[in-house]
């Protein structure tokens, strides 16, 4: 766009950054990360601790968590805005490119209802865009163009009537100001900024002051395109300071410290002391403004590299590009001297400054291998340490030594060692456990299978160290020994509730000759002559894995671990059952990172070798105030649906599903429950109970009905609680059923139905009786047809014609015959009489029965028919039962009627099956001649069969008191091409109870 060229020309836009190497710790956030562009105009904090940044594609605003893009979609008047301004609302205001004016209240972007009238004046006086919102100390707004004429112009809003002033200015090379100008800053108070530009070589406009007091005297601070200058309160110069470069923006920090950005970085005044050298950072980037948040960081905008987020300018970075040795090398060690400061690396390294901070090297040769410097071992002199077995290093005032003295056993067999206070040397080696002489000679060795100490023991010990008692404390992977008294065939191992104490990384001794130690796991143990106490993550400790400890003095304990340095104060007249204070720094304050190697204090500083390098600070940066921002409520979701904060809707009683999110951008470092809430019903407090959570999202469902108040508060940078909650207000009504109309309603409806039960018993005591009736109507039925069944079973006539052929079997001289024959007669009768007096029998019974009655039959008429039987396998036939006798008059029907006429190849078949899962399927068939109107016509009436009708009629009164109407007949006549006759029954299944 050619207008925002017109722009960058004006306000010293078109500069190219570099790369600039920093001595601080920062993190840089661009488009990759979130934002929508790297051209950034302003920065501003809210009182959530959150904060808005103006972009050429948008506003944005970063919680903490990341970044929340918006757009004129989302309602902003302009795409493009420069300025942001927080007004006593704390409404946020932005000035678009277009003269737009938008602000942010309550959740949402609005225009400003005056726009018209703002555009129609930037045009009518040449005018880019408004560069200035301020807010005057009676609330009224004014607004400030950005333009290239030789006067002031401003636009006031006071009770909705804009008002446009314009004041002449005379401006030169003594900064002087007419007297309508002052009066209107001085009389007036209006407290309101104009963008600094050149009007022409000589004639500047400078910005309306800030305000410092400084030892009760107030100054006022100015800015020119070049120069910051402080004037009286009667308006006189009292100091100046000129850049070569062009000036962005001033801006007052909390403690009254001076930051000025200009096209080529930050500049730094403390106090703002103009007199003093400022501090330069970022000086290849052109610095749009800087912000302190609420948790005292800082953010700075660039024009073209996007913002950086410090957590603090006090810490400091330890550089050693400048030492060509020292360059990629991790260092894991930290050891200071009278006069120098080492750190050693884990590639046979270390690095020493002079109390300059001049950096040094030495590289140490232990016959070519590669050592890890891990330990620096006090010697006798207070001025040496010693590293391994061998090096000796020596501390003057200008300079280190390095003695090298020779190993005694010819090769290097570990760097475990201490210089006694009796000038004997101690050290562990994978063979064992030595003791040298004064003339570095074995006076004793234990191997190790030592008798007090066992192998893993001797092989993992990781340091020594003597007090001022003698007494030698070394500790391992394993825990914690003591030699006393030089004895040292009786290593004491030290123990805490008759537990080992573990992984020790370090140990201290105080003045007192009381021992602190460090552990990887177990936190801090306080060691006296009476008791251990362990001090963990539960007294306030960020962590329990420990790598270093260093005393200030008795009162003050350091120790860094993988969360960062905590700093221990204690009462040192009392045991320190629970520490005073603990306080934690980490990467959110600064350091390099949380992993701490080790940590010293030396030449006022305290060092910290970390995973990302060395780094360094007052340590009284650690009495940084606890700061606190109030959580708030981010979003609310009911029933999938965003609800508005502002008029959330009556929810539904066991309906319901909300969603509630919060944040607090202030906290996000913290870890351990960081938040806490509670959902309070109808006011009940004493019911609700705090929950402790991480989460930020909280749901619930299925709510009852009443009033309800969600409260939700978090923790400080100290890790305390919060007293102000964030609360929200909902209403779940009542379902229908939990009114008083539907209560009335239900008694009503109680006693219509009690009338209709009243009703419907009668009725049913009627249709019972008269079912009863039909029931013994029934019964009389059944009764008669099994009487019928019985007279018809095995009629006369049969029993005439077994008696003739019993006759013949014995007029034929065959009394085999005549006995089976009698035999199977007096069985068919005998059951015949038992089976009739029963309701139902069991199917194989039924079939028995029916073998029986067939093979008589066959034995009268032999070679006429023959007989099968099929079964499905899967019923059990002495489970499944049926009506008795029910298909001996249909297979005596087929007997006597189909087979009458023929002489040979009658076929009688029986097929029983299942039908689905709860029916019997019954068929009996023949290949008989089947039935016509002549057979019945020529058949005598005595051998009409009547078993037929015996069945039917069993069956349907069966369908009434047993089966429910679920059994049939069906007869079909002649069903094989002419011949035949086949009945199929279908019955219920009923098992034997």
């Amino acid at each position: 766009m050619k207008y925002r060229n017109i722009i960058f020309v004006i306000s010293f836009l078109l500069q190219l950054p570099s790369v600039y190497g920093q001595s601080i710790n920062y993190k840089n956030f661009r488009v990759q990360d979130g934002l929508p562009s790297d051209e950034v105009y302003d920065l501003e904090v809210d009182s959530l601790n959150r904060i808005w940044i103006t972009t050429d594609r948008g506003v944005a605003v970063y919680d903490g968590n990341g970044f929340k893009i918006y757009t004129t979609d989302d309602g902003l008047a302009d795409n493009t805005n420069f300025e942001i301004f927080k007004d006593s609302n704390n409404r946020m205001w932005f000035n678009g490119f277009s003269s737009a004016i938008s602000y942010y209240e309550n959740g949402a972007f609005h225009e400003y209802e005056y726009n018209d009238v703002i555009k129609n004046y930037v045009v009518e006086y040449e005018g880019y865009f408004i560069s200035e919102i301020r807010q005057t100390s009676d609330s009224k707004f004014t607004f400030s163009p950005f333009h290239n004429k030789s006067a002031i112009q401003i636009i006031s809003i006071d009770n909705h009537e804009p008002i446009i002033e314009r004041i002449p200015v005379k401006m030169g090379n003594n900064f002087k100001i007419t007297d309508s100008s002052y009066h209107l800053i001085k009389e007036q108070k209006v407290h309101f900024a104009l963008r600094s530009l050149t009007l022409r070589s000589n004639v500047l406009i400078e910005e309306l002051p800030l305000i410092i007091n400084t030892n009760n005297e107030k100054k006022y601070l100015y800015k020119t395109p070049f120069s910051v200058i402080t004037k009286d309160e009667q308006y006189n110069i009292t100091s100046e300071y000129t850049f070569d470069v062009s000036i962005e923006n001033l801006y007052l920090d909390k403690s009254k410290n001076l930051w000025v950005c200009t096209s080529a970085g930050v500049y730094y005044f403390k106090e703002g002391i103009l007199e003093q050298k400022p501090t330069k950072y970022f000086g290849d980037y052109r610095i749009s403004s800087i912000k302190e948040d609420l948790n005292s960081n800082y953010w700075i905008s660039t024009n073209q590299n996007g913002i950086f987020l410090i957590p603090n300018f006090s810490i400091k970075k330890l550089e050693t590009a400048n030492v060509k040795e020292l360059e990629n090398r991790n260092y894991v060690s930290v050891k200071r001297m009278t006069n120098h400061l080492l750190f050693g690396s884990n590639k046979s390294m270390i690095m020493y400054l002079d109390k300059d901070l001049n950096k040094y090297s030495h590289f140490i040769d232990l016959d070519n291998q590669s050592v890890q410097v891990k330990n620096f071992n006090p010697s006798i002199n207070p001025n040496e340490l010693n590293i391994g077995e061998y090096l000796q290093i020596s501390d003057s005032e200008h300079s280190l030594k390095f003695n090298y003295i020779k190993n005694p056993l010819g090769k290097v067999l570990g760097l475990k060692n201490l210089l006694l206070d009796n000038g004997e040397i101690l050290y562990f080696s994978r063979s064992g456990m030595r003791v040298l002489d004064r003339n570095l000679k074995d006076t004793t060795f234990f191997d190790a299978w030592h008798k007090s100490l066992t192998k893993e023991a001797i092989t993992k010990v990781t340091n020594y160290i003597q007090d001022r008692n003698e007494t030698i404390w070394f500790y391992s992977l394993d825990g914690l020994y003591i030699i006393k008294n030089y004895n040292y065939d009786t290593p004491i191992e030290i123990k805490y509730n008759n537990k080992s104490l573990g992984r020790i990384s370090d140990i201290k001794f105080d003045s007192k000759n009381n021992i602190w130690l460090s552990s990887i796991g177990n936190g801090i143990y306080y060691i006296n002559d009476e008791s251990i106490i362990n001090i963990t993550t539960n007294d306030g400790l960020k962590s329990n894995l420990l790598h270093d400890i260093i005393l200030e003095n008795d009162s003050t304990i350091w120790v860094g671990g993988n969360k960062g340095i905590d700093r221990i104060i204690i009462d040192p007249n009392d045991v320190p059952n629970s520490p005073v204070e603990i306080k934690n720094l980490n990467e959110s304050h600064g350091i390099n990172s949380n992993y701490i190697h080790a940590i010293e204090l030396w030449n006022n500083y305290l060092w910290a070798v970390t995973n990302e390098g060395i780094c360094y600070f007052d340590p009284a940066l650690m009495d940084y105030p606890c700061s606190s921002s109030k959580t708030y409520i981010s979003n609310i979701i009911i029933d999938e649906t965003k609800a508005n904060q502002n008029s959330l809707p009556d929810l539904r009683s066991k309906r319901n599903d909300i969603i509630i999110e919060f944040n607090n951008a202030a906290n996000n470092n913290l870890d351990n429950n960081g938040y806490k809430y509670r959902l309070v019903k109808d006011n009940e407090e004493e019911a609700s109970n705090w929950v402790e959570t991480n989460s930020k999202t909280i749901s619930y469902s299925d709510l009852s009905y009443g009033d309800y108040t969600f409260e939700v508060t978090s923790k400080n940078t100290c890790g305390e609680w919060n007293t102000d909650c964030s609360n929200m207000t909902f209403v779940v009504d009542p379902r229908f059923n939990e009114t008083f109309l539907f209560k009335v309603l239900l008694a009503l409806l109680t006693l219509l139905c009690a009338y209709l039960v009243i009703l419907f018993q009668r009725r049913r005591i009627k249709l019972e009786e008269a079912k009863k009736r039909e029931l013994n109507e029934a019964k009389l039925k059944m009764q008669v047809a099994e009487l019928d069944a019985l007279r018809n079973q095995i009629n006369p006539h049969f029993v005439f014609n077994a008696l003739n052929s019993i006759q013949n079997f014995i007029f034929k001289n065959d009394p085999v015959s005549a006995n089976y024959y009698v035999t199977k007669l007096s069985k068919l009768l005998r059951n015949s009489l038992q089976y009739t007096k029963l309701d139902f029998i069991s199917l194989d019974k039924e079939i028995d029965f029916l073998k029986n009655y067939i093979e008589l039959e066959m034995m009268r008429f032999p070679d006429r028919f023959t007989y099968k039987i099929n079964i499905d396998s899967d019923i059990l036939t002495d489970e499944v039962m049926i009506p008795s006798l029910l298909l001996q008059p249909i297979v005596e029907n087929s007997i006597k009627h189909g087979f009458k006429h023929l002489e040979a190849n009658g076929i009688l078949e029986i097929n029983i099956d299942k039908k689905g899962a709860d029916l019997l399927k019954l068929v009996v068939k023949d290949n008989g001649r089947g039935i016509d109107d002549t057979s019945v016509i020529r058949l005598n009436e005595e051998h009409k069969s009547i078993g037929e009708d015996i069945v039917k009629n069993r069956i349907e009164l069966l369908n009434k008191s047993e089966f429910g109407n679920r059994a049939k007949i069906n007869i079909e006549n002649k069903p094989q091409k002419g011949v035949g006759y086949r009945v199929i029954i279908e019955l219920p299944i009923k098992l034997e109870s």
